[in-house]
């Protein structure tokens, strides 16, 4: 890993535990409450990195955010990489913790998300953040796709998105290195992050924030 990316991994892993608590903290379930109030926290932070998100939904409350992260070489395919807001509904009687407060404890990280599939959206935007505070940029442009209603299958995100959005997706493959589109992607995605897991259930070892960089790194450097 280079100095510069090294830099980038180092703020991630001390950002993203508190991007992922804020994230649980956002009461998205699917059905429920949608995705808006969360899309929009999305989007201010992809703002703050100096990024032009844009917000759309498909109908009132179902929202996905995208944004685009210049590469250093635009000639490139660029580079998808995307995460889904909602969550499935949660009881709060059934829980240890409140499913939407987001707490720290015994060194775990509680909340509805944690591993499906807010932590992959706080180590995305963890690594993007990175780049910023690093002046550090992406070989390839990079696509960063937040979507709705994936746990109902994605009609009101994902496949809104491809058929609605496409220009935000053509000639971009996704992390994993498919050419499927979004809405085949979304659901692998939701299936790895399962492999990830620890970046969200244990903030103080950001092991696998760390495994994560390095893979969107060599998938970034990489060639087709």
């Amino acid at each position: 890993m280079t100095e510069e990316f090294a830099a980038v991994a180092e703020h991630a892993e001390s950002a993203v535990v508190d991007l992922c608590r804020d994230l649980l903290r956002f009461e998205s379930t699917n059905p429920g409450k949608g995705e808006r109030d969360v899309a929009e926290h999305v989007a201010v932070l992809l703002t703050d990195m100096g990024l032009e998100p844009h917000v759309y939904e498909s109908e009132p409350g179902r929202t996905s955010v995208v944004a685009r992260v210049e590469g250093a070489d635009r000639s490139r395919d660029g580079l998808l990489i995307h995460g889904h807001l909602d969550v499935v509904p949660a009881l709060a009687e059934d829980w240890t913790y409140p499913p939407f407060a987001g707490e720290i404890a015994q060194d775990m990280l509680w909340g509805r998300g944690a591993i499906d599939m807010k932590n992959m959206v706080a180590m995305t935007l963890a690594v993007a953040a990175g780049w910023r505070r690093a002046g550090v940029k992406p070989p390839r442009d990079v696509v960063l796709a937040f979507v709705a209603d994936e746990e109902a299958g994605g009609s009101k995100g994902a496949r809104f998105l491809v058929d609605e959005h496409r220009d935000e997706f053509e000639l971009h493959r996704d992390l994993y290195g498919y050419p499927e589109d979004l809405v085949a992607a979304t659901e692998r995605a939701t299936a790895e992050a399962y492999d990830l897991a620890t970046a969200g259930a244990e903030p103080f070892a950001g092991a696998a924030a760390g495994r994560w960089i390095e893979r969107a790194r060599r998938e970034a450097a990489g060639g087709d």
